[in-house]
């Protein structure tokens, strides 16, 4: 393990505890924004940490766009100060007038959000324009994922021409994340999200010979946003690459993001020959996906072999080499759900140093509204 993780003064530090790594974390925004060719391009997707402290160094790059998913999130990046955030997630029953309660407190930022229903956007509609609002929605696109999103076919082009015309409602342009273009190959998933932009500009074009507008195009994730970096016309919304975890750092060869977060636990137990048990249970790191959840990245030789709450146990080459107390630090699978797990993060400083702690704010489904 680069020596640059690990902690100088872990004996003050109880385990299970996950670490950030702020200098790292401004070195992968930065190359993000290399990436992206400019700040302004950046939606930042903030689910992958719902923390003030990770968007302030992310604004320091000059990134003022925020994408979130929850309520909470949004009201968060809010409080921060951001020129806008999109909630890229359709709001729902009583999250309706919680979203227009939300930017009329907030009436400084501009909101956007998605919407693939049109009785969504009707109520949107009569909810904001009761209220003497507006709210940009975005057409949310189904590329081939499956999970939400309409087909960018004849269909959308009237729903978008519809929204276009309500009142409290302004078409903001499409929106469109492609989770299932995740190749390995940085050729295949090029080619992947030319096909998917290609059918974004086919319906763009029928919009606006019907007379419509559309004014941005906010596209793909971690895997694919470079590849729309070298694309015309489109906005960015990564978000795990910011702190990168063992999934994205072994299929994406060709980023070259580190990982900023890192779960630091202890061995709690040797229960047998050959193996250890540490305390990194499934309320420590998450179970998403089920087969892989992490690896141990301060040593190698470790097989895991099942996992309780509280209990990872390991069949470890070499095990005789550690004792009950000893320290490991894993590198999650996947770092979005491990981080809602924690209500705080540990911060290590340049010089390897614990120096503070940072709630992780929206974990929450609610803040104050």
């Amino acid at each position: 393990m680069d020596p640059s993780y690990r902690l100088r003064n872990s004996s003050a530090l109880p385990s299970p505890a996950l670490l950030v790594y702020p200098e790292k974390i401004r070195s992968n925004t930065a190359m993000a924004v290399a990436i992206a060719g400019s700040p302004d391009r950046l939606w930042p997707h903030i689910k992958t940490h719902k923390t003030r402290e990770i968007t302030a160094i992310q604004r320091e790059a000059g990134i003022s766009k925020f994408k979130c998913a929850t309520m909470a999130e949004a009201e968060m990046l809010a409080r921060c100060g951001v020129k806008a955030v999109l909630l890229a997630y359709q709001p729902v029953g009583p999250n309706i007038p919680r979203l227009v309660e939300l930017c009329q407190r907030y009436s400084e930022v501009s909101f956007l959000v998605i919407a693939d229903d049109r009785r969504i956007a009707t109520e949107l509609s009569e909810q904001f324009s009761r209220a003497g609002a507006r709210i940009e929605v975005l057409l949310d696109i189904d590329a081939g994922m499956g999970r939400t999103g309409v087909a960018p076919d004849e269909k959308a082009v009237e729903f978008y021409l519809e929204l276009g015309k309500l009142k409290g409602i302004t078409a903001g342009g499409l929106h469109c994340f492609d989770g299932h273009n995740n190749q390995e190959d940085p050729e295949a998933r090029m080619s992947a999200a030319r096909e998917c932009l290609a059918a974004l500009d086919r319906l763009q074009g029928r919009v606006e010979r019907a007379g419509g507008r559309v004014p941005r195009r906010i596209l793909g994730g971690t895997s694919t946003f470079p590849c729309y970096a070298k694309l015309e016309g489109t906005e960015l919304s990564p978000g795990t690459c910011f702190l990168q975890d063992w999934n994205n750092l072994k299929r994406y060869q060709d980023m070259a993001f580190q990982p900023a977060a890192l779960l630091f636990s202890r061995v709690v137990s040797k229960p047998a020959a050959g193996r250890i048990t540490v305390d990194a249970g499934s309320k420590a790191i998450a179970t998403d996906p089920p087969a892989e959840r992490g690896i141990v990245f301060s040593a190698e030789g470790f097989k895991p072999l099942f996992q309780s709450e509280e209990h990872w146990v390991f069949e470890a080459r070499d095990a005789g080499r550690f004792q009950v107390g000893d320290e490991l630090y894993i590198l999650p699978t996947h770092i979005c759900p491990t981080f809602a797990l924690h209500q705080e993060v540990r911060v290590v400083s340049a010089s390897g140093d614990w120096v503070d702690s940072w709630p992780v704010e929206a974990r929450d489904r609610k803040l104050t509204i």
